[in-house]
């Protein structure tokens, strides 16, 4: 949205500034920064209460008024990013007081191969760890409310999907709940039309992207850890699992916090925790995220190509022209060169025909040696005629200019919204 100077200033002493900054979702501290950019006067603090009693300060002349420059004050694209992000969390805190049930399949019901596969890495995972300890085992446990710091292996210990999942990592009971969640969430991409890919390689090991139409975005099940002082009940769980334990002064520990984040590992672009409110709660939300950021890199590819298609085709009709208004200046020169051919064939004619006098007087030997050179010389002056030639390229021009590569000063300059199809430009230049 655009005002001059002068429209702002009036607009800011018309009327509060929280109520001009909702005319252009602004808050009334940015609409303040941009004033204050401007130099445009505020009105100060207690003047619409005193106005109402009539005792307001005269409006103030604005300064330099011959400085009126066009102030942009939001423009559309940032006023609907703006709405989107009102319109998200006013429906995050909607969630937050009325959580939707969402219903996931048990393990035992999983439909997708990766989450199958995963959900028994899993138990072979539970079954290891049980055997590093016999006190505590996971069906006593996993559906007690975790505890943090961890106060027993299975609250301590990390599961990594292999190559046969998905990218996961996380605690047992997370681990188990993000295969639940996955297989949901699978199917509700396949039914808006985004496709999940996962593949591995040496290098990134493996990922997990979701495609549609060409546009990508990566994510991953991660349940992120932080550092605590260490404790001897710590160290016991570490000595545990590793059959060791580090002597440093703090230790790393899962938040019990499962998370999907977006983006590369060493950059999160976007991320859904538990935190509020359970990822179980937020797979239409997740959905919605995915399909937005997919259709968005769509539109931007095509926007891409109607930049690259715009700009070629600019670019046609600029070199085009160029070479237009190059060959109309080289006719000139062409011109001067051809006239100066002219004038030498016309000596060149009066000294053969001279010479042929003067031959045809020599004894009979050198008169025909002579002759035969006169006859060399002309069958090479054919092809130095340069008023043939000029009318030849000039009837060439004529019929059809347009076609003629080196003949473009005779054809009208491209107008600015010229399309060229240049399939038919480039056969032509194949067939040349």
């Amino acid at each position: 949205m655009e005002k001059t100077r002068q429209e702002l200033f009036n607009l800011v002493w018309s009327m509060p500034m929280t109520k001009l900054s909702k005319q252009f979702e602004l808050s009334d501290v940015g609409l303040r920064k941009i004033c204050v950019k401007n130099q445009i006067p505020l009105p100060p603090q207690g003047h619409w209460t005193r106005k109402q009693f009539g005792k307001e300060i005269p409006t103030p002349e604005l300064p330099d008024k011959d400085f009126n420059p066009i102030i942009e004050i939001n423009d559309e694209h940032k006023i609907q990013v703006n709405r989107e992000r009102s319109e998200e969390r006013k429906a995050a805190i909607k969630i937050a007081l009325d959580p939707p049930t969402q219903e996931l399949r048990k393990p035992e019901q999983l439909i997708h191969e990766r989450c199958i596969k995963a959900f028994k890495e899993i138990k072979d995972f539970i079954l290891e760890i049980e055997k590093k300890q016999s006190l505590v085992k996971f069906e006593a446990i996993k559906d007690k409310p975790p505890s943090f710091p961890p106060t027993h292996i299975f609250s301590f210990a990390y599961f990594r999907s292999s190559r046969d999942g998905f990218p996961l990592y996380a605690t047992a009971r997370n681990a188990i709940r993000a295969v639940c969640i996955a297989d949901v969430l699978f199917q509700r991409l396949e039914e808006k039309g985004v496709e999940v890919q996962i593949n591995f390689d040496d290098r990134e090991g493996t990922t997990m992207n979701a495609i549609k139409n060409g546009a990508t975005t990566q994510f991953y099940f991660r349940e992120p850890y932080t550092k605590v002082t260490r404790t001897p009940a710590l160290s016991k769980i570490e000595k545990q699992l590793h059959n060791y334990a580090w002597g440093s002064a703090q230790i790393e520990v899962p938040q019990n916090v499962l998370c999907i984040n977006f983006g590369w590992r060493s950059y999160t672009k976007k991320s859904f925790k538990d935190t509020g409110l359970k990822l179980e709660y937020q797979i239409e939300n997740i959905v919605s995220y995915v399909v937005k950021v997919l259709d968005e890199q769509i539109e931007e590819s095509k926007q891409r190509e109607i930049r690259a298609r715009e700009n070629k085709r600019k670019k046609y009709i600029s070199e085009f022209n160029e070479r237009i208004t190059k060959s109309q200046e080289n006719q000139l020169e062409y011109a001067l060169k051809e006239s100066k051919d002219l004038e030498n064939l016309i000596r060149l004619k009066a000294y053969l025909k001279t010479m042929k006098e003067i031959f045809s007087k020599l004894p009979s030997e050198e008169k025909v040696a002579g002759l035969t050179w006169i006859k060399l010389v002309k069958t090479e002056l054919k092809t130095i005629q340069p008023i043939e030639t000029r009318i030849k390229r000039i009837k060439r021009a004529a019929k059809n200019p347009a076609k003629k590569i080196k003949e473009l000063w005779y054809v009208d300059p491209l107008p600015e919204d010229y399309e060229p199809d240049f399939k038919a430009i480039y056969a032509e230049e194949r067939r040349h």
